[in-house]
């Protein structure tokens, strides 16, 4: 067949562009390709981590009914063995019946693996996993499967009934986050273990002090104080704490009433004591720390999950420490979600800022040419509350917290300043990881003749500051009638321990002062580009200063010289091309 007029020829370069046009289709293809297998790759490792999941679950003993506890398997009848026969309630499964795989992946009974954590035998506790009637209701309603397990987000519809968006919306306003969400995430939900293999090999010594857990609660969630409390039995070595200690600071709500005192009966080692009135956080820490049996006291937030292997790290660091404040690395704990971020990094260390809040630095930078091994304890300016530890003595010794403080706010920072400065240390420990949860909004009141936060924060600069507290002024405004209360009891600890040129030359020594709230009268110095003021009183310095400042004097009268002269110019410049412009339109308008 000949080509017609109507279908010519294909020309060349027609042709070669149907033949680029081919090539890209086919790149894409290739790449599309190469991302359906990514995806799929993802999604077999996905299903390999759960089937290892469930083959774990099995082999930790997969029977119905099982309840989740320390080492071993119970169920309503006792302790169970392999052949199906019960036992008494205190028969525990015979050794012999397990088999472990060695690195080779052989099956050897009763293999011995080297270096293994010493094993304590720890009574069982049976935990409720908290799912009410209601609950069920609404996970089968959303079409939900384990919600929250493994730590992933909960992913509610995005259209649910009416019913359950003012269930939502009540959450957040009285509480400050998605509590709906957190009723349906069960007490006992499986926290994956991230952390890296210098953390989980770590070996601990088995002499470790005992500590007393607290953990102080205002008007708090049902489901997340609980899940805070399952997290930490169920991930802690129980013979290691002496009591998990609720200290409640006069709560309103029903639940946390005869119904919480009736159900930390079923619970190990669960005590509460309740204040007789409204104290706040800080004084409600204290109120804690007074009552603790233990001799270490680790301060847990009620919106936290403790994960695996937390707590070793911490009293291990302690235990040849006495003069040591340790916190925990803290990830995060989804308001929304309640989703976990757990993961195997380090983490940041805490500083503070000249408004005395509290803000994360990197531990690189703050380490600089002397850098600490990976995964090993981090010095730490300051540090944020959700969990610490110190020693009870070393606590009363350097002062508890200051009790005059208001509702909420600073006390860690400030006892981050006092510990460094009293003879302590502050460290962060990357080996142990809590998930905390920052809500929408936390202590909302305050004590009528107080002033809240601020209240706080200037307590804080008067007693700790000292030459320094302008800066504080500067920054967050001065007044003449200074309220921060009687601090003569806090300056008695003050005047016992270090300056705050001390902790500046020795803790942190590469902190500035903002350029914004520096002296200006010392701004051209070299001294004023660090942290340490011009001394106004040395005639020496000030002859110095002075004649710095007639030295900028006579630069600046230099430049401002050059900039009149230029100026000049410019005019000149300006009123050429004026001309120039005006003559032309004088021209054309003259040939019109």
């Amino acid at each position: 067949m000949f080509p017609s007029k109507k279908h010519p020829p294909m020309s060349g370069f027609r042709f070669r562009s149907v033949a680029k046009i081919t090539v890209v289709m086919g790149l894409i293809f290739v790449m599309f390709l190469a991302v359906k297998n990514t995806f799929k790759e993802q999604e077999l490792q996905q299903e390999n981590f759960f089937l290892k999941d469930k083959l774990q679950d099995f082999i930790q003993g997969g029977f119905d009914k099982l309840k989740v506890i320390q080492d071993g398997i119970y169920n309503a009848d006792g302790w169970n063995n392999f052949n199906g026969n019960n036992e008494t309630e205190n028969a525990q499964p015979d050794p012999e019946d397990f088999e472990m795989m060695n690195e080779n992946g052989i099956a050897e009974a009763n293999a011995e693996v080297q270096d293994e954590q010493p094993q304590i035998d720890e009574p069982e506790y049976v935990l409720d996993d908290g799912i009410t009637d209601e609950a069920q209701r609404y996970i089968t309603e959303l079409n939900l499967t384990n919600p929250g397990h493994l730590g992933a987000p909960v992913i509610l519809p995005l259209n649910v009934s009416k019913e359950i968006q003012q269930k939502i919306d009540d959450g957040y306003k009285t509480y400050g986050f998605n509590a709906f969400v957190s009723s349906l995430v069960s007490l006992n939900r499986e926290i994956p273990d991230k952390r890296s293999e210098y953390c989980k090999t770590k070996v601990y010594r088995t002499d470790l002090p005992k500590a007393s857990v607290v953990i102080p609660i205002h008007d708090d969630d049902w489901s997340l104080l609980l899940r805070t409390i399952h997290s930490i039995i169920r991930y802690s070595n129980m013979s290691l704490i002496e009591e998990i200690l609720i200290s409640d600071d006069y709560s309103t709500r029903e639940h946390l009433k005869q119904q919480l005192d009736d159900y930390v009966k079923k619970l190990p080692k669960v005590r509460i004591i309740r204040s007789e009135r409204r104290l706040g956080i800080v004084a409600n820490r204290v109120l804690g720390a007074r009552n603790a049996v233990g001799p270490v006291i680790i301060f847990v937030d009620s919106h936290v999950e403790c994960t695996p292997g937390w707590l070793e790290p911490i009293l291990d660091q302690l235990r040849d420490n006495p003069k040591l404040v340790i916190w925990s690395k803290i990830s995060g704990l989804g308001e929304k979600d309640l989703r976990l971020s757990v993961d195997d990094g380090v983490g940041g260390i805490g500083a503070f800022d000249w408004a005395m809040n509290f803000k994360w630095i990197d531990v690189k930078w703050y380490e600089g040419d002397h850098p600490t091994e990976k995964y090993a304890p981090k010095a730490s300016p300051t540090f944020m509350g959700p969990t610490y530890a110190l020693w009870k003595d070393f606590f009363e010794e350097i002062g508890y917290f200051d009790v005059d403080m208001d509702i909420w706010g600073g006390e860690d920072v400030e006892l981050g300043f006092r510990a460094w400065m009293c003879g302590g240390r502050v460290e962060m420990i990357p080996c142990s990881m809590i998930c905390h949860m920052f809500r929408a909004h936390t202590y909302t009141t305050h004590s009528k003749d107080k002033g809240g936060y601020r209240w706080n924060t200037d307590r804080i600069a008067e007693v700790w500051l000292q030459d320094y507290i302008k800066y504080y002024y500067r920054l967050v405004g001065d007044t003449k009638d200074r309220k921060f209360g009687d601090i003569s009891e806090r300056m008695e600890i003050r005047n016992k321990c270090q300056s705050f040129q001390w902790y500046l030359d020795n803790v942190y020594p590469m902190y500035e002062v903002p350029i914004e709230i520096r002296d200006t009268t010392t701004s051209t110095t070299k001294k004023a580009d660090t942290i340490v003021d011009t001394k106004e009183n040395d005639e020496e310095e000030d002859e110095i200063d002075t004649k710095v400042e007639d030295e900028d004097n006579e630069a600046e009268d230099d430049a401002k010289d050059k900039d009149t002269k230029s100026n000049d110019e410019l005019k000149k410049e300006v009123e050429k091309i004026k001309k120039e412009v005006e003559d032309k339109l004088q021209k054309i308008k003259s040939k019109n």
